[in-house]
């Protein structure tokens, strides 16, 4: 399977800046397709992520375009994971983790934050991907996960 590994080797990780924030907009619009999303994510949501948290904001590229993005923030020293998609062409390429961990990598530096927390949508795959990674459930009414920090 030579074309994976191409595909792969095709994606960089970068920050964003304002002037990709309608391209991440309309791949989170694509993306996002359950009504509690939808009704969240404006464009004005991307702007204030990258105008205030940009350091803790990351996309994946495919030559000029976005094919992936993740974008957390951190208050009173605790992160709080945001948004997460990857465009359906380029999912199974390790994108989300690679964002994930460039997330938790940033956070870690900081060592002031201990935890990262997730309120996560009632979906199995997401859910399941969050505690492959580490994530705890705390509280199963709100659908809301933990990470604990760890220095490496």
């Amino acid at each position: 399977m030579p074309y994976i590994c191409e595909k792969k080797a095709m994606i960089q990780y970068s920050t964003p800046s304002l002037k990709d924030a309608k391209e991440i907009y309309l791949l989170g619009t694509c993306e996002f397709n359950w009504i509690y999303e939808k009704i969240a994510w404006e464009l004005s949501v991307v702007e204030w992520y990258i105008k205030y948290h940009r350091s803790y904001c990351f996309i994946a590229l495919k030559g000029d375009s976005i094919v992936g993005f993740h974008f957390s923030f951190v208050e009173d020293d605790i992160g709080y994971m945001g948004w997460v998609a990857v465009n359906k062409e380029y999912r199974r390429y390790n994108i989300a983790n690679q964002l994930l961990d460039m997330t938790l990598e940033k956070m870690r530096s900081n060592k002031n934050i201990l935890n990262v927390y997730a309120h996560v949508r009632n979906d199995n795959i997401v859910n399941s991907w969050l505690k492959r990674r580490g994530f705890v459930d705390i509280n199963q009414q709100k659908v809301e996960m933990k990470y604990t920090l760890k220095e490496k």
